[in-house]
């Protein structure tokens, strides 16, 4: 089946996110409740490296993909929907990354490379793949649902009582200079 697809851009200076769509420790406080804290190199507590380098770039692209729904995938789970789609946002994602020589940010959720094997985090070895994973832009401490509101003027839908919202997003970035 093809998909409606939408694909969205806004491109602010690195300060600017950082002030207004960074908030680490409340951000972060989620995350304390999912199952992959601290058990996936996509998620947190992160080195601080990592936002250091993305602190170093001038620009961030933020780039959401907007996929509609339709009456039939009323049976279809919305991670099923989403993981249809992951791979292609996150290829773009380090497409742009590569094309802007710059460092990518993708999709909060389960790391789509190693499937259902057990991240190499857990014991304490390196990313399998390092040249496909990033960390999301929830990991680095954003306010996703802020920067697809006021950044790509969208607000992030959630299903409710197993019925899908018209539309899902996913959210990334770029982080690269001018």
């Amino acid at each position: 089946m093809t998909r409606r697809l939408e694909w969205l851009e806004a491109v602010i200076t690195t300060d600017s996110a950082f002030d207004a769509f960074r908030d680490a420790g409340r951000i972060g406080s989620y995350c304390l409740s999912c199952p992959q804290h601290a058990r996936s190199w996509l998620c947190p507590p992160l080195d601080s490296a990592v936002i250091q380098q993305l602190a170093g770039f001038t620009h961030v692209r933020m780039i959401g993909l907007q996929i509609f729904t339709t009456a039939t995938d009323a049976a279809t789970p919305a991670e099923a929907i989403l993981a249809g789609e992951r791979r292609d946002f996150e290829a773009q994602l380090l497409r742009l990354e590569k094309e802007l020589g710059g460092r990518a940010c993708g999709f909060s959720g389960r790391c789509p490379y190693c499937d259902r094997t057990p991240c190499a985090r857990i014991a304490g070895q390196p990313c399998r793949h390092p040249d496909l994973a990033r960390p999301s832009l929830e990991a680095c401490g954003f306010d996703v649902a802020a920067i697809a509101s006021q950044c790509l003027h969208k607000e992030i839908l959630w299903a409710r009582d197993g019925v899908h919202p018209p539309y899902y997003m996913l959210v990334g970035a770029v982080f690269h200079n001018a």
